[in-house]
């Protein structure tokens, strides 16, 4: 097999641990009322399962880029896999909650190993197409999250057989990143984080921009994702197939928005993407919080709002910082990330309180506000990372030079 064919299948593998990124997050937030009957868990407790995932990914996230640069991104690649298959071989056998707990530390070490590892090498290596794609396929994980549970649980088989298929697809990509071990490094082909020099005037601020920009946002995302069904269900009355199907609604607006701008790359800018996205994701949130008719379907706009965020800021990060920053940067900003998602899940189990309707109820409001706050950090951003003035801010300098191969 020639060397480009090589690296064609390590891009489909690469594509296809990103399905089983976004899976597991899917899944959770949908098998969360199963699993806390079988574990006799209060519905509050789903933060204690996303603090110990955090925590772990918040391990991963911050030691990538010095496990990168000391065993290489490849072994790196194969630690944070085996470290997420052994977190899913937790999930499917606990026998008891604290070991369903800890599964979910190992799993989030190696989902933020992974994360990180494969976002900097993208960032370096390709434009928004590849950028976008490859967020788009953690978009069908999540997406096909939600579905097979409903399915699971409509036809009364236990949520471990979710897990359980889980396992058998980690498995196999772990087998076939050894296998492909041998393929060499690419030269680095984009353009512009080929720059070493960063092209904010504020580089420090421009970081700590970044690190609440991605703060913000996950912390959205991820109470969004896992909090929806439980108040669909419980607080709205919606029955288990109608509030599974507006989950993945909401995972497939992720999907469909990032394949759709894998499309459209090079005609649309960065910057553009986001003060858009954050502006729909804002009027999305308040039709959600008010219950209009069709709120359900509000799940699947905000999804599609929030499809370009997270690719674009890091596409955006080696032109704001520099090539040299790169690895270690984006290993901060999903560090960051996971301290969102830590902080977010414990006020909004407090607002939740014991999983009663009252309760319940007040969570789209809060959705509301966290979305405010996002709009925010979004001003702050564009703020601190001006001052762009050596390399042009059009399309085209996202266009690789030529065709680039992950190592």
């Amino acid at each position: 097999m020639t060397t480009a064919a090589l690296a064609r299948r390590r891009l489909l593998i690469t594509f296809s641990i990103f399905v089983l990124l976004g899976l597991p997050e899917g899944i959770q937030g949908t098998a969360w009322p199963s699993i806390r009957t079988t574990f006799g868990q209060p519905v509050s407790n789903l933060a204690s399962v996303i603090t110990a995932y955090t925590l772990g990914y918040l391990l991963g996230t911050v030691s990538s880029g010095r496990m990168s640069e000391v065993f290489g991104p490849e072994r790196a690649l194969r630690l944070g896999v085996s470290l997420t298959l052994a977190g899913l071989l937790g999930y499917l056998f606990s026998p008891a909650w604290i070991v369903f707990v800890i599964s979910a530390l190992i799993l989030g070490a190696g989902a933020g190993t992974v994360d990180s590892v494969i976002n900097a090498d993208v960032a370096l290596r390709y434009g928004p197409r590849v950028m976008h794609l490859l967020h788009a396929f953690f978009g069908v994980g999540a997406t096909l999250g939600p579905l097979l549970v409903t399915v699971l649980l409509q036809s009364d088989v236990s949520w471990r057989v979710a897990y359980g298929l889980l396992v058998v697809i980690e498995a196999s990509l772990l087998a076939g990143l050894v296998a492909l071990r041998a393929i060499p490094p690419a030269e680095i082909q984009h353009p512009v984080a080929a720059d070493r020099r960063p092209s904010a005037a504020r580089p420090g601020m421009a970081l700590a921009a970044t690190l609440a920009y991605f703060c913000i946002y996950v912390a959205t995302e991820v109470s969004i994702g896992q909090w929806s069904f439980s108040v669909l269900t419980e607080s709205r009355s919606y029955s288990t197939g109608a509030a599974g199907l507006a989950v993945a609604g909401y995972w497939a607006g992720l999907t469909v928005g990032r394949l759709a701008l894998g499309v459209i790359d090079r005609r649309l800018r960065p910057e553009t993407l986001l003060r858009g996205a954050v502006a729909t994701a804002l009027a999305a949130s308040v039709w959600f919080w008010a219950a209009l008719p069709g709120s359900g379907l509000a799940l699947a706009v905000l999804g599609i709002a929030f499809a370009g965020i997270f690719p674009s800021l890091v596409l955006l990060t080696p032109h704001w910082l520099g090539r040299d920053r790169v690895v270690r940067a984006v290993g901060y900003q999903l560090a960051a990330s996971s301290g969102g998602a830590i902080v977010a899940s414990f006020v909004l189990a407090e607002v939740a309180g014991d999983g009663g309707a009252v309760g319940l109820s007040a969570l789209p409001g809060a959705f509301v506000v966290m979305v405010v706050l996002l709009g925010s950090t979004h001003v702050f951003t564009e703020w601190a990372t001006r001052g762009a003035d050596r390399t042009t801010t059009d399309s085209s300098r996202w266009a690789p030079s030529r065709r680039a191969t992950m190592p």
